[in-house]
């Protein structure tokens, strides 16, 4: 799944990478 509501923009780019 993608974290959409995450603030973290850095976590964010991880799981989506």
């Amino acid at each position: 799944g993608y974290p959409r509501e995450v603030k973290q923009g850095e976590e964010f780019e991880k799981k989506i990478a």
